[in-house]
């Protein structure tokens, strides 16, 4: 029986949500590029790479926001998102955005670690090694040494 905890599903669903504005802005923004090329406006190779462009900045704001702040990251997420779209179309690409952010959110929310109070990092901070106050006598420091 497959299990999903619910940390990875609200995870899931936040790469979900980013998907869609991923392909809500991506989809008519390649229509309009396609347009301005078959009008002469553009070659098709400027074209390919304004979309690309596009899919490589939504995918580094996608992960900012979710507060990844590791740049090869969001350079593995980037390339993937482009070769998806090369692959594929723009629903494809902003499939793989959604995907980055559900994974890097839930990796980063799993291996963040807590953090401690102020009050008793003060205590660790504060303590002493426990030890005699006053020095040991001579004979007990030669009794020792025979040992």
């Amino acid at each position: 029986m497959l299990r999903f905890d619910s940390q990875f599903l609200k995870w899931l669903l936040i790469g979900g949500v980013a998907a869609i504005i991923a392909d809500v802005l991506l989809y008519p923004f390649e229509l309009l590029v396609i347009a301005q090329r078959d009008a002469g406006s553009i070659s098709a190779t400027v074209a390919l790479g304004l979309v690309c462009l596009l899919a490589v900045v939504l995918t580094a704001i996608a992960l900012f926001a979710i507060g990844e702040r590791v740049v090869a990251s969001i350079i593995v997420a980037s390339v993937a998102t482009v070769v998806a779209y090369l692959i594929g179309a723009t629903h494809l690409a902003a499939l793989s955005l959604g995907v980055s952010v559900a994974t890097f959110g839930d990796r980063r929310h799993s291996v963040r670690t807590p953090v401690r109070p102020a009050a008793s990092s003060a205590k660790v901070a504060n303590r002493s090694p426990a030890g005699p106050v006053e020095p040991r006598s001579a004979i007990r420091r030669r009794r020792r040494r025979r040992r």
